[in-house]
């Protein structure tokens, strides 16, 4: 079919201009009122009630009682809930969340819950944190204002060891390569910033206070405030652990008081020494190990309890808001690192440590009175391992993925839509299989368990766990086969960080970033290699494992998120850091990799790079101390370096690109940004600031117009229209005027010029030839978007129905806004979709085999997409809808890949 049938396109086409004309709203969907009156069996996760069920009072408590059996499930559940016991009672934290509405609502509902007997021990909006007596769960579901509550699971540090080390005679590379390499040294000198008066705040496994490192001048301390969660007097807030001021720790390094906390694992020493570190002052100068920004002050929060290194959702949550309070009793701008993740999330951004991240960047009643502020994540550390395996599925055929075990397997996790209704059966080695029905909750038998969550989890997705009893060596397969399919795509992780891997076939390199890296609001961070040999107390260690020099490091995770979004945003160094070692490590380091002073070591991941960002953004809030997140996030954005290893472009492994203090520092001292002009594809209305050449832009500011222009019909576009003209810099320092669709006051749609370098590219609005408004863009050579009938990027697509009848050439077309009926015997029905960023595909415009698309799971044969030649910026992308479709009756989603690159999803009711 030949892309020149579409008599009424031109109609479609002013449908498309008239959403490209409209301000951006999004409706957040609600949650039924009859999700809440369930009891704990209907909002209780898996966890929740399988911790009930081991360890209510109702079941033996003495350990020495239980089966081996019982003790292995109380031990697995242990690992991925945090229980803990006091005088002979197990709690265990708990995350509830409220039913949506206004702050006095949310107010109150917690009130009520104080009111039963709950100890509330932080709220964000509507996500609560409680410490709960086991056998007062159902009692807790009882309370009408809890939409759902789920045990709170464990993050742990993103550190990875190396795995070769060699000792050689050749002249050792200098120590200082991660601040050279990203310019903080020019940032700090040329805009005279060092973190001073900004908050580092630290979630982790704690930090060696006594360090030279993180003393002043004169042996005072810097820490401003240090809560040591593992501490047994639960004195602190909440009654967790124990908090110690800046005059505790000065009076314990003069001998005169006493603070306990240890970190005996030195993550978090060597993280806070990256991010914030003076590398010991020497004489007023900074030391060889110096961090980012080496003046800032510090709050610290050791994260992990007694006998744990794992960090608990609740305690993070309660870490973050206790933060944000510590830096608002100082007045105070603060930047957190999280050098943390883990499997066991939604990836998608809407899980309860990811929502109070959101919560906290964004402007709401907890955040009045807050100075700037941004939140840092490690992306992860399992670029290298096949830990991930995602499918589309057609409705009634089955599919597989291949898997094996380790003595270390935790278990897989899938995720699938609700939407959809999927069968499960897990094959095992030598035979044996084990189904599980997607109209039952639980299967197990001598081997492995499966178990479906409540299919409220808030995000629309449907979560089943496979956890392992006996963990046979061998190959096994997982068989999925959708009973109801209206998006189709299945994705499953392993929850060990490599110890169930995929085979080769089965697995992909996407998706692998954790949370709560894939939080919307937050920056994930990439790790890339500044050098491969450093010097060590056994002469010169050489440590090729993570790469070449300069590249994205072998073991750096991957993104996008499970919706699609860019992760992670931005790259440092983390290959082999030096920072501060605690005196404390347990048990002690290998030589090669401790400094000659024996007071830092090297360590690798995206742990260590991470606090190179939230340095540099502490030298950004020195700069501006009331410098918004979002801001934040975008002047990163607009002064990353990209290189031969990035490439001029966005990627998945390594964001926007690496990470330029001197230029971001400018920036902000600059204040070029103090009128923004941020733009989005016109399309897919995707917040993500990239796009490709010769595509349709919305572009939203303030006072960018003094009147509402539409451009004259006809062609060509104007350059300059309402007084108003839009001046693309692209990479190669080449100026172009946009051509122009519409002007006012809030908004400009335009077209990116087509010969638009890919890159970052400064966006200029000129209002009768003076600058009102600037912004960037990353170019890619494809970004793609498709238009919709809803005039946000989401549900109902726009497009026509093309249907030929037996022997006809001459297809009658129909609005693909009506239901679609593939019903009628003998029909060959076409669908036109519409959207823009994609003609630069790779390969050919006819039958392209870099378009992927679906609909309700079914793979679509593609016969055209490129550039629908009579509109400006306009793609089009001709699908064949087949027969084995019909009788559906149902909306579907439509899904696409472009490149590798995933569209936004759209539907089509389809009879």
């Amino acid at each position: 079919m030949h892309r020149n049938h579409f008599p009424f396109l031109k109609c479609i086409y002013s449908l498309v201009i008239l959403a490209l004309l409209l301000a951006i709203f999004v409706i957040a969907p609600n949650m039924s009122s009859a999700q809440t009156e369930g009891g704990f069996a209907q909002k209780a996760d898996s966890r929740l009630k399988g911790v009930y069920q081991e360890f209510s009072k109702s079941k033996p408590q003495t350990e020495t009682t239980l089966s081996e059996e019982r003790r292995n499930k109380r031990n697995a559940l242990r690992e991925t809930a945090r229980i803990e016991e006091r005088n002979g009672t197990f709690s265990v934290g708990v995350i509830a969340t409220l039913r949506e509405g206004s702050e006095e609502t949310l107010a109150a509902a917690q009130t009520a819950l104080e009111n039963a007997g709950f100890k509330v021990r932080t709220r964000a909006a509507n996500i609560v944190v409680l410490s709960v007596s086991v056998d007062d769960l159902p009692r807790l579901a009882e309370v009408k204002a809890i939409e759902r509550i789920s045990a709170a699971r464990y993050s742990q540090p993103l550190k990875t060891e190396a795995s070769t080390t060699k000792k050689l005679s050749r002249p050792p590379l200098k120590n200082d390569q991660a601040n050279v390499a990203v310019k903080a040294p020019d940032a700090r000198t040329t805009y005279n910033v060092n973190g001073s008066g900004v908050v580092v705040g630290v979630i982790d496994s704690g930090i060696d206070w006594r360090h030279g490192d993180f003393k002043k001048a004169d042996g005072n301390t810097r820490i401003k405030a240090l809560w040591d969660m593992s501490d047994a007097a639960n004195s602190g807030p909440g009654s967790v652990g124990k908090v110690f001021t800046e005059t505790d720790i000065n009076n314990a390094l003069a001998n005169t008081g006493t603070v306990g906390e240890k970190d005996t694992n030195n993550h978090g020493t060597h993280v806070t020494g990256i991010a914030a570190g003076n590398g010991t002052l020497n004489n007023g100068n900074l030391g060889p190990f110096a961090g980012i920004a080496p003046q800032a002050d510090l709050v610290i929060v050791k994260a992990n309890r007694a006998g744990s290194s794992g960090f608990g959702e609740d305690d993070q949550i309660a870490a973050l808001n206790w933060i944000r309070d510590q830096a608002k009793a100082l007045n105070a701008p603060f930047v957190i690192n999280m050098s943390l993740g883990g499997h066991t999330s939604q990836h998608d951004g809407t899980d309860a440590v990811e929502k109070t991240i959101d919560t906290l960047l964004t402007d709401n009643a907890s955040t009045v009175g807050l100075k700037g502020r941004q939140v840092v994540i490690a992306a992860g550390n399992e670029g290298a391992s096949l830990i991930h395996a995602g499918r589309i599925y057609e409705q009634g055929v089955a599919g597989s993925l291949t898997f094996q075990v380790t003595d270390e397997a935790k278990g897989l996790l899938i995720i699938h839509s609700a939407q959809d209704s999927f069968d499960f059966t897990v094959s095992k080695p030598g035979g044996g299989t084990l189904e599980l029905k997607s109209t039952e909750t639980t299967a197990s038998d001598a081997d492995i368990t499966i178990e479906a969550e409540n299919s409220t989890s808030g995000n629309n997705a449907r979560n089943l766990l496979v956890t392992f009893k006996n963990k046979l060596a061998g190959n096994w397969t997982l068989t999925s086969r959708g009973t109801k399919v209206i998006n189709g795509r299945v994705d499953v992780w392993d929850l060990s960080d490599g110890s169930t891997p995929f085979v080769t076939a089965s697995a992909d390199n996407l998706m692998h970033v954790g949370s709560p890296a894939t939080s919307r609001e937050a920056i994930a961070v990439a790790n890339f290699v500044t050098k491969t040999m450093f010097t060590s107390q056994t002469g010169t260690t050489t440590k090729p494992d993570e790469g070449i020099v300069g590249n994205a490091a072998n073991s750096s995770s991957q993104g996008p998120s499970r919706d699609g979004r860019l992760k992670p945003e931005i790259a440092a160094p983390g290959a082999y850091i030096l920072s501060t070692m605690s005196a404390d490590i347990t048990p002690a380091p290998d030589a090669s990799d401790v400094a000659p002073d024996g007071k830092h070591l090297a360590y690798t991941g995206t742990s260590m790079a991470t606090p190179v960002t939230t340095g540099v953004i502490a030298l950004m809030l020195h700069a501006d101390p009331n410098l918004p997140p979002a801001k934040i996030k975008r002047l990163l954005r607009r002064t990353v370096t990209n290189d031969a290893a990035t490439g001029t472009s966005v990627s998945y492994k390594t964001g926007y690109g690496k990470i330029n203090a001197l230029d971001a520092v400018k920036a902000v001292k600059d204040n070029v940004y103090a009128s923004e002009f941020i733009s989005v594809n016109g399309a897919s209305f995707a917040l993500d600031t990239v796009a490709a050449p010769d595509t349709i832009l919305s572009g939203f500011g303030v006072n960018l117009a003094t009147a509402t222009v539409n451009a004259p019909s006809g062609q060509p576009l104007p350059t300059t229209l309402g007084g108003i003209q839009v001046r693309v810099t692209d990479k190669s320092n080449t100026a172009r005027f946009a051509q122009l669709f519409f002007v006012s006051a809030g908004q400009i749609n335009y077209l990116l010029p087509a010969a638009t370098a890919e890159g970052v590219a400064m966006i200029e609005v000129l209002r009768d030839s003076t600058v009102v408004a600037r912004g960037a863009i990353s170019v890619a050579k494809v970004w793609p978007g498709l238009f919709t009938s809803g005039q946000n990027g989401s549900g109902q697509g726009a497009g026509n129905i093309l249907r030929f009848k037996p022997g006809a050439t001459t297809p009658i077309t129909e609005s693909a806004i009506d239901s679609i009926d593939l019903g009628v015997q003998g029909d060959r029905v076409f669908l036109e979709l519409y959207g823009t960023g994609i003609r630069n595909k790779t390969g050919p415009t006819e039958n392209p085999t870099t378009v992927k698309a679906y609909l309700g799971g079914t793979p679509l044969t593609v016969s055209y997409a490129g550039a629908q030649s009579q509109f400006f910026g306009l793609d089009q992308i001709n699908v064949e809808l087949p027969s084995s479709l019909a009788g559906r009756n149902a909306t579907l989603n439509l899904v696409m890949y472009v490149d590798g690159w995933v569209v936004n999803t759209i539907t089509f009711k389809v009879k």
